[in-house]
């Protein structure tokens, strides 16, 4: 499959966590500096706008983002009676400003250090 990202994103070498929405907890799994895929809680609407926050440093940078996709990942144990779904979202960043994209490649330059993705496993095949 062709890639279909302007720029490499970046497995960052730590955890890493942001918001979407201000209210929203999500898991930076890989990013560039031109969008971000995270794992969050509750489901995100494709093609809507919203906040992402994410660190600069002691503070967090918020740059507003576009949802490309978003789909169920799996269940997390929330309690040992109760589960959690997990959802992963691509989120494109708009109009950045030349301050935010300076950060956002910082980002991407400090997390160079950690694995990239893994490819998806291939389609099974039944016979």
């Amino acid at each position: 499959m062709k890639e279909r990202r302007r720029e490499e994103r970046i497995v960052p070498s730590e955890e890493l966590f942001g918001r979407v929405r201000a209210t929203v907890p999500a898991r930076i799994l890989d990013i560039s500096p031109t969008g971000v895929q995270v794992e969050v809680s509750t489901a995100l609407r494709p093609t809507v706008e919203c906040d992402f926050s994410l660190p600069d440093g002691k503070d967090m940078m918020r740059v507003r983002a576009r949802v490309r996709r978003c789909r169920a990942a799996s269940l997390a144990e929330r309690s040992p009676d109760s589960q959690l779904m997990v959802y992963r979202a691509g989120l494109e960043f708009l109009a950045l400003s030349p301050r935010q994209r300076e950060v956002l490649e910082r980002l991407v330059a400090q997390g160079a250090v950690g694995e990239p993705p893994l490819p998806p496993p291939p389609a099974e095949v039944s016979e």
